[in-house]
């Protein structure tokens, strides 16, 4: 059992008087978009915050395209920003850099720059920085932040080596590992390019997410908008990445490249598949949002069951939509929200407390998570 405990802090009024506040309780819990990328990467020109980006003529348009000096290519980020959208990528947000050093991606102290600007957007989901395949230390500066940020995803490549050799270079819950490299047809059509598969395979993120669902791997998906691979990995091979918790992409004579494995770097088996902790962020955050609405009502019976009730029907339609394991409803997944999850004590502290627990689809135990709401008053 898994317990993941987060609070909300709620709006608390602190002057005398009379304040009157009419809310409504939404009927259901929303859930939150999981197919938008972050990128960070440097460009020759562009604003210096984190803007929306619907397609790569937007790209080219804000940040200069593939660029034509030499530092803007060796980033790989047009590149990758190309590759999210020939693969499905919908939306994504772009956070420029002045300089290809793990100092510039963390943020360099200009504001809305890096990863520190990219902190800010709430919607992003997965994160890539394609400069973290070339530079070793910025492996962990792209997970640290997903990790603080708590609701997002980094996609990692591994450098451009024989993929026979790659490792690990971290452990965590929050990110996964990919190899290899790409080759790409240049701009102008007259060559290719070797390029980290991080952009490419975001896009089949999302084009999973779009079509499926995100309890659903992004695996066994084909990779569009490719020459290439820069090296050919086979099957003893690919098992062999795999026990690593590193995910291959392979090149398959009658079924074109594909995206061959769904591990994260987690150390804990109950995160080792991608979907399974990307769907577990998923419903924290929609859930999370939902429980907004608590923030002035009374910590009683009744908003106890509206939370109870209000989470259940959100848990209830992932698993008709196939997130869940069980044969029914209540194989698949718990809510508890009353007195044995919210005591006097919680109250007068100004906590209302709900545990969730679901099966997801693979592996099939249980993960529980703790909701904790801090009431006004």
């Amino acid at each position: 059992m898994y317990f993941r405990g987060w609070a909300t802090r709620l709006r608390r009024y602190l002057t005398p008087g009379v304040t009157a506040a009419e809310r409504t309780v939404p009927s259901s819990v929303e859930g939150v978009p999981t197919g938008t990328v972050g990128f960070v990467g440097e460009t020759e020109t562009g604003p210096s915050e984190p803007r929306l980006v619907r397609g790569f003529g937007e790209f080219e348009a804000l940040y200069g395209g593939y660029g034509t000096g030499a530092p803007p290519a060796a980033t790989h980020l047009a590149y990758a920003v190309d590759g999210f959208f020939r693969n499905g990528g919908r939306r994504c947000y772009v956070a420029r850099v002045a300089a290809g050093t793990a100092a510039a991606v963390r943020g360099d102290g200009t504001p809305a720059t890096g990863l520190a600007a990219l902190a800010g957007v709430d919607e992003v989901a997965v994160v890539c920085v394609p400069a973290q395949a070339t530079n070793p230390d910025l492996a962990a500066v792209v997970t640290n932040h997903c990790e603080t940020a708590g609701d997002r995803f980094a996609v990692l490549a591994a450098p451009n080596e024989d993929p026979a050799a790659t490792t690990a270079p971290l452990r965590s819950r929050d990110a996964a590992l990919y190899v290899p490299w790409l080759d790409v047809a240049t701009p102008d059509g007259g060559g290719t390019v070797t390029v980290p598969p991080v952009g490419h395979v975001a896009g089949v993120y999302a084009r999973t997410d779009a079509e499926r669902g995100v309890h659903k791997a992004p695996a066994n998906e084909q990779v569009r908008g490719i020459v290439g691979l820069a090296a050919d990995i086979d099957d003893g091979t690919g098992g062999l990445l795999t026990t690593r918790g590193v995910n291959p992409v392979r090149s398959f004579p009658d079924r074109g490249v594909r995206v061959w494995g769904a591990r994260t770097l987690a150390e804990d088996p109950t995160w080792r598949y991608v979907p399974v902790r990307r769907l577990a962020l998923y419903f924290e955050e929609s859930m999370t949002a939902w429980l907004r609405w608590t923030e002035t009502e009374p910590n009683d019976e009744r908003t106890r069951e509206r939370v109870a009730s209000g989470l259940s029907n959100f848990l209830a339609l992932a698993w008709r939509d196939g997130a869940l394991a069980g044969e029914t409803p209540e194989r698949a997944f718990f809510v508890r929200c009353d007195r044995s999850t919210t005591t006097a004590a919680d109250v007068a502290a100004g906590r209302l407390v709900a545990e969730v627990g679901f099966a997801p689809t693979r592996p099939a135990e249980f993960v529980a998570l703790r909701l904790v709401a801090e009431t006004g008053g």
